[in-house]
């Protein structure tokens, strides 16, 4: 991992970038971008709505649903 004063560091944006299914043919990685970018997008929700306790449990109920109609479309997932 580059330290932030080294002239190789990258901005955090671009180290954790997702990958385009269209730019691997791994498809491993496409999965871990994917992946990634699921997290990022969790996370900032998240950190976005912390100061409202009702869009935050909002939110967390709408993700429970989801959950809720995958359990239905993919009974056993992969482990």
């Amino acid at each position: 991992m580059y330290r932030r004063w080294s002239k190789n560091a990258l901005p955090s944006k671009l180290v954790g970038r997702p990958m385009d299914a269209a730019s691997s043919s791994n498809p491993a990685e496409c999965v871990n971008g994917v992946l990634r970018e699921i997290y990022a997008n969790v996370k900032d929700s998240v950190t976005r709505l912390v100061t409202d306790i009702e869009k935050l449990h909002t939110y967390k109920d709408e993700l429970a649903a989801l959950l809720e109609q995958l359990k239905i479309y993919i009974p056993n997932p992969l482990k």
